[in-house]
C-alpha cells in the first residue's frame, strides 16, 4: 500500500474501513474477480496504473445504481444508464442565515436524458430526470448541534436526490439562489465519473466537521480521485476550500463552461441559474395583508407564526376579504401560495422533530425489548412499518464490495401493503402505546407540529375547493 492508495481509500470509503484491510481485499479482488472493475471502478483504475494495465469496462452493464431519497415517498433504487448522462454540473446553493448554510452548499448535478429522448438533443429542460449527488451530514435531530458539527459527531454520506427536490429545498424552502456550472469533459470521462460516483455513493462513510470536513472539502477529495484533469489543475491544489470559495475558484478555470453564468437572466432561461423565490412569497403575503380589513400579520414570517386555525378564522370572519377571495384570482393565488409554503416549511420541521424524538427516547431499543412479548404479526408490523422507514431515512445502505450488481426489492423497500392496510394502521396505533412516551416535551412538540402541518394542509384543500 502506498500514499496514493491511502488518499484513494479516504475518498472512496472514508473511515468506514481500515485502509490496509481494504488494500489487501482489493488486490485479491483485482486479480481474481472478473467483475472487479464493474464493482470497484475507482480501485480498478488505481491498480491498472500501478501495474501498467489497461482494462476496459465495456463488459460491465451500462446501468449503475443510486438510492434516491425523495421528499414525497420511500427511497427508490434508480439504475442509471451512464450513457444517458448528457453533462455534469457543479451545483452551488448560495448562503443562507442558517448556521449550516453560512458558506453555501456544493454538489454534483447530473443532466440525464429520458429514455424516449435521443442523447444528441439538449436535455437541460427535463428537470425531473436530473439527479443531485452531494455530501451531507446525517442530522436526525430537531436542530443542528454546533459542538457535534464542529468535532465530527455527525456522519457524512454521498446522498442522491431528485433535482426537483433540491430545487424546492433551496430555492423555495430556504430562499437561496442556485447556480449550475457545466463541467468540461469528454463522454468517456463523464461516464467514468458517474461510475465512480456510484461507487462512492454505496461505500463512503466518514465524520463530518463544519469547517474542515464538509460538503465542499469532501467533494473536492472525490473529484481529485475521479477526475484526472481536476487533480492536475494548479488552481485547485488546496483541499480545504469552503463551498463558496470552491465554486468561485473552479469557475475561474478552463475545466468549466464559465460563460454559462455570465448573464444570470439568460442563465435562468437556459437552466443554469435558479433564483430564490423569496420575493414572490413575500409579495404574496403583502397582497393578502392589503386585502384584509384587520390583518393580524404583516409579512410572511408573522403569517407563519399564526396557527392554521387562526389563519382560517382570520379570513372567514372578514366578509369583504372572502368576497374578494372568491372573485379575485390574484388574491386567491397569493393566499394559496403562502398556505402551501406553511405546509412545506412545517413538513421539514416535523420530520426533524420526529427524528429527534426517535433518537432521544430510544424508540428502536424499546421496539427491540418487545421481542417475544408480542405476536409474530405485530412484530412484523413494527419492523416493516416503523423500524425500516426510520433507518432508510438516515443513510444509504453500505456495500463494502463496491457497486451492487443486483438489488433485490426487499433490500431497499421500506413499506409494504401491510402498512397501508386498515388493519395494519390499526395495529400500529395500538402498538404505539407500548413504545411512545407521551408525557414528554419532545412528544408534545411532535404533536403540535403534526397539528400545524395537518391544519395547513386543510387550509390549502379548502382554498382549492376540495
Amino acid at each position: 500500500m502506498d500514499a496514493n492508495f491511502e488518499e484513494l481509500h479516504a475518498a472512496v470509503e472514508g473511515d468506514a474501513t481500515d485502509a490496509e484491510e481494504s488494500f489487501r481485499a482489493a488486490v485479491i479482488g483485482y486479480h481474481s474477480q472478473p467483475d472487479f472493475h464493474c464493482r470497484q471502478p475507482v480501485y480498478g483504475r488505481y491498480f491498472d496504473l500501478r501495474y501498467g494495465a489497461e482494462t476496459s469496462v465495456e463488459h460491465c452493464k451500462p446501468q449503475v445504481p443510486f438510492l434516491i431519497l425523495k421528499s414525497d415517498g420511500d427511497p427508490e433504487v434508480l439504475w442509471l444508464d451512464v450513457r444517458r448522462v448528457q453533462s455534469v454540473h457543479l451545483l452551488f446553493a448560495g448562503k443562507s442565515d442558517q448556521l449550516a448554510s453560512r458558506f453555501g452548499h456544493v454538489a454534483i448535478r447530473l443532466i440525464v436524458c429520458p429514455v424516449e429522448v435521443e442523447t444528441s438533443e439538449p436535455c437541460d429542460v427535463f428537470l425531473r430526470e436530473h439527479l443531485v449527488l452531494g455530501y451531507q451530514a446525517n442530522v436526525d435531530e430537531l436542530s443542528l448541534d454546533l459542538w457535534k458539527a464542529l468535532t465530527g459527531g455527525y456522519r457524512a454520506y454521498l446522498y442522491a436526490h431528485p433535482f426537483m427536490d433540491i430545487y424546492r429545498e433551496y430555492a423555495i424552502s430556504e430562499f437561496r439562489d442556485v447556480y449550475s456550472l457545466p463541467l468540461e469533459m469528454t463522454a468517456p470521462r463523464r461516464e467514468a465519473l458517474v461510475r465512480g460516483l456510484s461507487e462512492l455513493h454505496w461505500r463512503f462513510a466518514g465524520g463530518y466537521k463544519f469547517f474542515t470536513r464538509n460538503c465542499g472539502t469532501l467533494l473536492q477529495d472525490a473529484l481529485r480521485v475521479l477526475w484526472p484533469a481536476y487533480a492536475h489543475e494548479p488552481a485547485l491544489a488546496s483541499t480545504r476550500m469552503r463551498p463558496d470559495s470552491f465554486f468561485e475558484r473552479l469557475r475561474s478555470t478552463s475545466l468549466v463552461r464559465s460563460e454559462a453564468l455570465f448573464e444570470l437572466e439568460s442563465a435562468e432561461r437556459n437552466g443554469y441559474f435558479f433564483s430564490s423565490t423569496k420575493e414572490y412569497y413575500e409579495e404574496a403575503a403583502t397582497v393578502v395583508v392589503s386585502a384584509l380589513s384587520e390583518p393580524t400579520f404583516h409579512n410572511l414570517e408573522s403569517f407563519l407564526d399564526l396557527l392554521p386555525e387562526t389563519r382560517k378564522h382570520l379570513r372567514e370572519r372578514d366578509g369583504g376579504f372572502l368576497k374578494r377571495l372568491n372573485s379575485d384570482s390574484r388574491l386567491r393565488e397569493a393566499q394559496l401560495m403562502i398556505e402551501e409554503y406553511a405546509v412545506l416549511r412545517s413538513e421539514r420541521e416535523l420530520m426533524a422533530a420526529i427524528g429527534h424524538y426517535m433518537q432521544e427516547h430510544g424508540i428502536e431499543e424499546r421496539i427491540a425489548a418487545l421481542a417475544g412479548q408480542i405476536t409474530a404479526e405485530q412484530w412484523q408490523i413494527l419492523q416493516e412499518c416503523l423500524v425500516k422507514p426510520i433507518r432508510s431515512r438516515g443513510k444509504p445502505p453500505r456495500s463494502h464490495e463496491g457497486i451492487p450488481q443486483t438489488l433485490a426489492a426487499g433490500e431497499i423497500s421500506t413499506t409494504t401493503s401491510l402498512c397501508s392496510s386498515e388493519s395494519g394502521r390499526r395495529s400500529l396505533r395500538d402498538l404505539s402505546g407500548l413504545i411512545i412516551e407521551k408525557d414528554s416535551d419532545d412528544y408534545r412538540r411532535v404533536r403540535a407540529l403534526f397539528a400545524y402541518y395537518n391544519g395547513s394542509i386543510d387550509n390549502v384543500l379548502a382554498l382549492k375547493g376540495q
